[in-house]
């Protein structure tokens, strides 16, 4: 059996639905690949069902996919992301903005979570929350890694190298720190 589940397809959706609920056994998926999809309050609880019955999933992405309501994302309800045991989570090419990706970051278990990939969205344009949500995250926050992939998003083409001099900056502060405590 392969252990990857690719969807392309909304029928595709409701076919593995259907297929998971005839065998209640899906654990062998390891990976969940989603891609072009318009993802709305009618698919996010049938990929929720999916997500829920394949419990040892390690790789989940979203690809070229457009979630409904996202860029006011009041919205829609990402709790499910926190049930899994992701190791890597890739919402790539999705159009997400940074409330979208504030959602997703507090949804997620950051006990398991070691790659997060937002490549290619929308995300930077609100500066003050990308900001907020890079500190409070990452470099010592809620996940165990310094920083996701954010490349390809436009807003960020200058505030990337501002997030590589405060990785450097914290790295020599703290080197600093262990040099004058080692005298």
């Amino acid at each position: 059996m392969a252990n990857a589940m690719i969807i392309n397809d909304r029928n595709e959706v409701l076919q593995r639905i259907q297929c998971l609920s005839e065998s209640d056994d899906c654990s062998y998926v390891k990976s969940i690949n989603i891609s072009n999809q318009y993802i709305d309050y009618e698919l996010l609880p049938h990929i929720d069902e999916i997500l829920s019955k394949c419990i040892n999933v390690n790789d989940l992405t979203f690809n070229n996919c457009h979630f409904d309501n996202l860029l006011g994302i009041d919205s829609i309800d990402f709790s499910f992301l926190g049930n899994l045991s992701l190791r890597k989570i890739a919402i790539i090419n999705c159009e997400i903005d940074d409330k979208a990706m504030g959602e997703i970051l507090r949804n997620l278990n950051g006990y398991t979570v070691r790659e997060i990939d937002f490549s290619n969205n929308k995300l930077g344009a609100d500066k003050e929350l990308f900001d907020k949500l890079m500190s409070g995250y990452f470099n010592g926050g809620k996940f165990a890694i310094k920083a996701p992939n954010l490349s390809g998003n436009p807003a960020l083409t200058n505030n990337l190298e501002t997030i590589t001099d405060l990785d450097e900056s914290t790295n020599n502060s703290a080197r600093s720190s262990q040099n004058k405590e080692s005298f």
